[in-house]
């Protein structure tokens, strides 16, 4: 019996709140979710750590807190048109990160189930290409909040 709950301990150890399951992974990090400003989409902010040799691809992501996540990119023209254009994947290169933030990368939560208020928590799962499923949980953060710490 001991020796049974000792290994269930190391296992539970093994993985953590963060979507990572432990070093040479890919691991998942400052994850937010804008306050929703229209109450029907959001977005998502956060950092992927990619810690393995194998380049791997976001293929797409899930909340029970939406009816649909998008993966997209926001980007200026040299006219100045700020655009959003939806991805099917994003690239995340082996031994790179790979930042989600407002005016570049970002996932949409669209049609959302419930009202989000600042403090709540959103869990979401992303699938990737190599790497299979994290799920990571997501505080939602008042609109505009910074997030020095993702480019650490």
């Amino acid at each position: 019996m001991l020796i049974v709950a000792v290994f269930t301990a190391s296992s539970a150890c093994s993985s953590s709140s963060d979507g990572s399951s432990g070093s040479g992974s890919i691991k998942v990090r400052s994850v937010t979710v804008d306050e929703p400003v229209n109450g029907k989409s959001a977005a998502v902010r956060m950092v992927i750590d990619n810690g393995t040799d194998t380049d791997d691809e976001l293929l797409k992501v899930t909340s029970p807190a939406a009816g649909m996540a998008t993966l997209h990119e926001s980007k200026t023209t040299a006219d100045g048109l700020a655009t959003m254009e939806g991805l099917d994947a994003v690239d995340v290169p082996a031994g790179e990160q790979t930042v989600f933030r407002s005016g570049g990368l970002h996932v949409m939560l669209e049609d959302l189930t419930d009202d989000l208020s600042v403090g709540d928590d959103v869990e979401l799962t992303l699938t990737f290409a190599e790497a299979g499923t994290r799920t990571v949980t997501a505080e939602v953060v008042p609109l505009g909040t910074a997030m020095d710490e993702m480019d650490g």
